[in-house]
């Protein structure tokens, strides 16, 4: 009896150390009397119990916590971005609101170019037409000078004709001097004759009176005839003068003639000049005039489209106003949510106490003399791991092989997994049941360049108790670039 009341002592010793949370020690049935053994049987199949829902608890609060934590960091991200587009949406109405106000400025500048090019294509056209009359009028003028050309010809072969005339005249007026000159010379030779026979009748006497009287009638007509001679002379001079006078009028008449013709080639050639420099005008304002056309039809385009993009920026405006509006509802619903998260932070940190103050690994002093130098041995080990070239090139391709061998020949390990700088996984086996590990404790510390050990708790794999071991990826200048981890069993 007395052994019976010792070991219900026992028992009851036990379970209170249950009912404060210390659920490490197991009761084994064949230490207390048949009449105990179904209760220490029910007892330890509660405890069993409990030890389950404490680690699934655990678990759960754990994944709870990290996955709160890192919708709040999602949500606090989202919630700097739906600023950063607001302030984006902001700008970007403004944007659209200079656009749209550009848009009627560039419109009212084409309109004032088009109507100034509809003014430069009626000028053109007048001035086209008038090419045509200046054309017109040139082609009239150069049949004109061709015609004074011809009659400038014929002048000037009148003029040759009168000249030749002229010389012949010349030539018998000398020769009439000539005669004149022999006319002279005969009078005053009659004169002389007359005058000798008048004398050779006086001596005569009465026998040379008849003779006196012809002799006396020659003289007469010596004398008429020198004076004839005279006045013939005169006249002849004068005539000669008169054709010296007309022979140099000819002369000067002919070169005037002569410079008429050249002035005459060379007007004809500046009407020809003219004619063509007008249709080659012609012709660019034909040319102008067609680009013109295009131009306004090119410009009515531009038109159109400024005019579609101007309301294309005015309903633009209206749907960043519609964006502004859901960001700002937006930005409500996340910060209800985000209050939502601190709750269930809140939540899961109670529940993460709650079963943190159960037991469920209580490790003797030796166990956990042996925990820290199998810790000690693979500290070792993962440090040349994180030295290597393979690792320190932070390569999915070049991680997988090396962390694969790792994990297969450490039967001691629950996972093996490298991070880089962002907290995104490289490799992780088996795969990690988290996308990002930015909010780890053990991220956190190895990115400071520690080496980080947790305390015990239930792995979220094998539900069984774990620790985690993680230290920092360097490069060749010490700098850290990313974080190697494992999770330890924790075998009793």
């Amino acid at each position: 009896m007395l052994f019976k009341n010792r070991k219900i002592e026992v028992l009851i010793e036990q379970v209170k150390k249950y009912a404060e949370g210390n659920l490490n020690a197991n009761l084994r049935e064949d230490d207390y009397p048949l009449q105990l053994r179904l209760l220490v049987k029910y007892i330890m199949e509660l405890i069993e119990t409990l030890r389950r829902f404490t680690g699934e608890a655990q678990v759960a609060s754990s994944k709870v916590s990290s996955a709160v934590k890192q919708v709040n960091s999602v949500i606090s991200d989202s919630t700097t971005l739906a600023q950063d587009v607001r302030v984006a949406s902001n700008y970007t109405k403004e944007l659209t609101n200079k656009i749209a106000f550009g848009a009627e400025q560039a419109t009212i500048k084409i309109e004032e170019v088009k109507k100034a090019s509809e003014t430069i294509t009626e000028l053109a056209e007048t001035i086209y037409e008038d090419s045509i009359v200046t054309k017109s009028i040139a082609e009239k003028g150069g049949k004109s000078v061709e015609e004074v050309n011809k009659a400038m010809m014929k002048i000037q072969q009148s003029s040759q004709e009168v000249g030749e005339r002229i010389r012949i005249l010349t030539e018998n007026t000398r020769e009439i001097d000539g005669l004149l000159a022999n006319i002279q010379e005969i009078s005053s030779k009659t004169n002389l004759l007359s005058l000798n026979a008048t004398i050779e009748a006086a001596r005569a006497g009465e026998y040379g009176r008849g003779f006196a009287v012809v002799a006396n009638e020659i003289q007469k007509l010596a004398e008429a005839s020198a004076v004839a001679a005279n006045l013939a002379n005169q006249l002849l001079i004068t005539i000669e003068k008169g054709v010296s006078e007309a022979d140099r009028a000819m002369i000067s008449g002919t070169e005037s003639v002569e410079l008429g013709i050249k002035a005459m080639y060379s007007a004809k050639g500046s009407l020809d000049e003219i004619i063509q420099s007008t249709a080659k005008v012609e012709t660019k304002l034909s040319r102008a005039s067609e680009a013109r056309k295009i131009q306004a039809e090119t410009n009515e385009s531009i038109l159109n489209f400024i005019n579609e993009m101007s309301m294309m920026c005015n309903e633009a405006d209206a749907q960043v106003f519609k964006v502004v509006d859901y960001i700002g509802k937006q930005e409500k619903n996340l910060k209800t949510t985000e209050k939502m998260g601190e709750i269930l932070v809140k939540v899961a940190d109670d529940l993460v106490n709650t079963t943190n103050s159960i037991t469920l690994v209580d490790l003797s002093d030796s166990e956990k003399i042996n925990l820290e130098n199998r810790i000690k041995i693979l500290r070792k080990t993962l440090e040349v791991i994180v030295s290597t070239e393979e690792i320190v090139s932070v390569e999915p391709n070049k991680h997988e092989p090396l962390l694969t061998e790792l994990f297969k020949t450490n039967s001691e390990f629950e996972a093996v997994w490298s991070n880089n700088l962002n907290g995104e996984f490289i490799v992780s086996i088996p795969p990690a049941g988290i996308a990002n590990a930015s909010n780890r404790d053990w991220f956190n510390e190895a990115i400071k360049d520690k080496f980080y050990i947790s305390s015990i708790y239930i792995s979220a794999i094998s539900y069984r108790p774990c620790l985690t071991i993680s230290l920092p990826i360097k490069d060749i200048n010490n700098k850290v670039i990313g974080v190697l981890g494992v999770d330890l069993k924790i075998v009793k």
